[in-house]
């Protein structure tokens, strides 16, 4: 699985969607409290089949910076 934090949740996002489908591909992916990025993970995430985890905590102020909820929108397999 890939697992990432902050940006790096983006960056897992990235990551997931570059590598081969099946058996030599990510398992699950783990995005905790993503941040957004230029381009948007949301894009990627979209086409992403595998599942996923998508963290954040509404009461943090630094989730003026996060795109956790359209990032699990996009991302049909994830929760």
């Amino acid at each position: 699985g890939i697992a990432g934090h902050g940006f790096g949740a983006s960056a897992a996002v990235f990551a997931a969607a570059g590598m081969p489908s099946g058996p030599h591909g990510a398992k699950a992916v783990f995005a905790a409290y993503p941040t957004v990025s230029s381009p948007p993970a949301e894009e990627p995430a979209s086409g992403l089949t595998v599942p996923g985890l998508v963290l954040t905590d509404p009461g943090d102020p630094m989730t003026l910076r996060s795109n956790a909820v359209e990032l699990a929108r996009a991302w049909k397999t994830a929760t």
